[in-house]
């Protein structure tokens, strides 16, 4: 597996020459359903707090909560599949 980043400051992974992994650094509120937040799990709802946001993921065959504040980063998985 080779790590690098590309010409936008993403993080990327290439495991074979199939399959490209890339980690995008974001802030919280560019989160949306369906992402895949690295180390918790895919994104299936997400509620706004005035002082925070509260994101359930589908983790370990369940749904979780977590809780961020509003200045949180993540690293999502935007990974890209090259049989597609």
């Amino acid at each position: 597996m080779v790590f690098g980043k590309n010409l936008k400051n993403e993080i990327v992974s290439v495991t074979t020459m199939k399959s490209i992994q890339v980690y995008k650094r974001i802030e919280i509120e560019g989160v949306r359903l369906g992402d895949f937040i690295i180390n918790l799990g895919k994104v299936l709802e997400i509620d706004e707090s005035s002082d925070l946001f509260s994101i359930v993921v589908f983790r370990r065959n369940k749904k979780e909560v977590y809780e961020f504040e509003k200045d949180a980063i993540l690293l999502i998985d935007w990974s890209v599949d090259g049989d597609q």
